[in-house]
């Protein structure tokens, strides 16, 4: 139908607004020439002049650095991203420069061959469509075809990869290449709907991935993949949601615990806010880094909107006045913003949180902006919802053999930390390797869950409370090692002081071998107790068990997912003779750095540090395994 705009006779479910009331009107996506009105009137006022002028940044650096050329032949994800900004900067400020941008992003896209449905053309799908569809009414006849063409054809090919194929992108469903690409095709789908036959089956299969992808998400607004990986799936699938709600009347939010819950994911692993930076600014397990990849304040204003949440709206406003934000979605963040919810700093909240499908377990001494943060995981590869439902990989390759780790930040360093986006090794993360061996599916660059999977096998929290967590961390582990227990006890002391209890016992005598990391080198400081100090904090770790032998060194890491080589200071505990059961006893105390801490004493089960006394009682709370609690 190239050329015309009649009604078409595609059905997409017969109730979409899309197809009753959208048809031959621009814009359509994610707005309309209501709500761009409305936009334009709000622009001279806080929050929406900053977040305008944060959509112009990410606009005019795509005209200065990214505009992709024909001759180069080259395309990123990026590319994707730049188009919605020009886009907006454009109809905002009618600079003629943001409209001649745009069209040399759709020349130079058009002249590529469209090819299957990796990220890059993900990415590159939506960026187009959205564009596409908010210039409409700017585009010559040619630059119109051209795009428009372009748009179907490779919507042609995500749809035979995602809807025919049913290979592995088209079941991940909690990995961020189903969204990525199924947000594209969505998008597409609905830019050109009644302007060419056959767009129905795109937007159709788009709504049923995403009635697959809500389902197999579990409801504690963690991602299996960390922190980064989690902002990336969550800012294509929240993109989808509102395409979905808005144009097909089909409502993914109301009933998404997990969605629900992922402020509190991104609330919570952040970093004291009087300690972050742009590079440093969260905890994260998984193949992540140390800053954000997407959002999170723009997915957090849609968040705070669709739910009422005043602590989800604070964060975004924090993380935005923090300039720890990141800009791929600013366009969108403008748009989202909600001024009806109220900013509410998180002061009355639990200091302890526990997410429990993902069983990561965070600590904080307070909101002041300067607590300690110490974080535990000890959970199924994927979670509990996708171990118990699915027999497929529904979540990619980027979790880690880490049941057990640990991190630690206080006294505004980083004092324990994760290998970041590494070689999947169970010595790169701060939990034990059993006669030098790790936990099932590392020894790869991705996590093979193949057989966790077929024996619904994995790891778990027994308790999670204000000041005890206990992982049971044995099923982590494959059965042929013989380990018959492994509980991870954490006691939170409550004065930068945490005690690491780990009960291990095997069928046959094993050398158990206990892993730190940090930034800093490990420096001995007596028997059985190293020192680690960064510029503002230090951490102490004491070894209380009898038989104990220690050794520190650079731990170079094996690299990962085509990212640079990494080190870091290592610090080993272990049993000096091999034995069927151990038990350890690990004293962490932070301290700034210039302190000296008091020096722990176990006599008994009485862990003494200075005028403190801690009596630690092994109790029966589950009669298949010992519980000590802190009198």
């Amino acid at each position: 139908m190239t050329g015309t705009r009649p009604l078409i006779n595609e059905i997409i479910n017969g109730t979409a607004q899309l197809e009753r009331l959208l048809v031959g009107i621009h814009p359509r996506l994610f707005m309309t020439a209501d709500t761009l009105a409305t936009l334009r009137s709000r622009l001279g006022r806080e929050p929406y002049a900053a977040l305008f002028a944060r959509v112009c940044q990410v606009a005019d650096e795509a005209l200065n650095n990214g505009c992709p050329t024909v001759d180069e032949g080259r395309l990123d994800r990026g590319h994707g991203c730049a188009l919605p900004h020009l886009a907006l900067a454009y109809l905002l400020t009618e600079d003629v420069r943001y409209l001649d941008g745009a069209n040399r992003y759709f020349h130079a896209v058009t002249t590529h061959a469209v090819a299957g449905q990796s990220l890059m053309y993900g990415h590159i799908l939506f960026g187009m469509s959205v564009a596409y569809d908010w210039l409409f009414p700017h585009l010559d006849a040619e630059t119109e075809r051209r795009v428009r063409e372009w748009l179907f054809a490779l919507c042609g090919e995500v749809q035979y990869e995602m809807g025919v194929i049913c290979g592995w992108a088209a079941n991940i469903f909690t990995c961020n290449h189903l969204p990525v690409n199924i947000s594209g095709l969505l998008a597409a789908g609905a830019a050109l709907y009644g302007e060419m036959d056959g767009c129905a089956p795109f937007l159709r299969l788009s709504l049923e991935k995403f009635r697959q992808m809500t389902a197999a998400l579990g409801p504690d607004g963690a991602s299996q993949a960390g922190l980064g990986y989690g902002e990336y799936y969550a800012e294509f699938y929240l993109k989808g949601l509102v395409l979905l709600r808005d144009l097909m009347n089909q409502d993914f939010f109301t009933d998404n615990d997990w969605l629900r819950n992922t402020p509190a994911f991104y609330l919570y692993s952040g970093l004291p806010r009087s300690r972050w930076s742009r590079r440093d600014c969260a905890i994260f397990f998984g193949d992540s880094v140390r800053h954000h990849w997407y959002g999170p304040d723009t997915q957090l204003r849609l968040l705070a909107s669709v739910y009422r949440d005043g602590v989800a709206q604070w964060l975004a406003d924090e993380s935005f006045a923090g300039d720890i934000s990141m800009g791929s979605n600013a366009a969108l963040g403008l748009l989202w913003h909600d001024e009806t919810v109220m900013p509410q700093p998180p002061d009355n909240l639990p200091l302890t949180h526990h997410f429990a499908d993902k069983e990561i377990v965070i600590m904080r001494s307070g909101w002041d902006g300067d607590e300690n943060v110490f974080a535990f995981k000890c959970g199924p590869h994927a979670g509990h919802h996708a171990l118990r439902h699915y027999s497929q990989d529904i979540g990619g390759g980027h979790m880690c053999p880490d049941a057990g780790s640990i991190q630690l930040y206080a006294h505004g360093d980083r004092l324990l930390v994760d290998d970041g986006y590494s070689y999947k090794m169970t010595d790169q993360q701060n939990t034990v390797l059993v006669n030098g061996v790790g936990q099932t599916g590392e020894n790869s660059e991705w996590m093979e869950t193949t057989r966790l999977r077929l024996e619904k096998r994995g790891p778990r929290i027994l308790r999670a409370d204000s000041d005890v967590i206990i992982g049971d961390v044995a099923p982590a582990y494959d059965p042929e090692l013989g380990l018959r227990k492994f509980l991870r006890h954490v006691l939170y002391l409550r004065s930068s002081c945490w005690v690491v209890i780990d009960e291990l016992e095997t069928a046959d005598p094993a050398t158990f071998s206990l892993y730190f990391h940090a930034d800093f080198p490990f420096q001995a400081t007596g028997h059985h107790a190293y020192a680690t100090a960064g510029t503002h904090g230090a951490l102490h770790i004491t070894s209380l068990a009898p038989a104990v032998t220690a050794r520190a060194f650079t731990h170079h890491l094996r690299a990962g997912g085509g990212h640079a080589p990494q080190s870091r200071e290592a610090l080993v505990l272990e049993n000096a003779d091999r034995t069927t059961t151990a038990l350890f006893v690990t004293v962490l105390q932070a301290y700034p750095v210039g302190d000296t801490p008091p020096v722990p004493a176990l006599d008994g089960l009485t862990l003494r540090l200075g005028d403190t006394s801690v009596t630690l009682q092994p109790g029966q709370s589950d009669p298949t395994v010992s519980i000590f609690t802190v009198l």
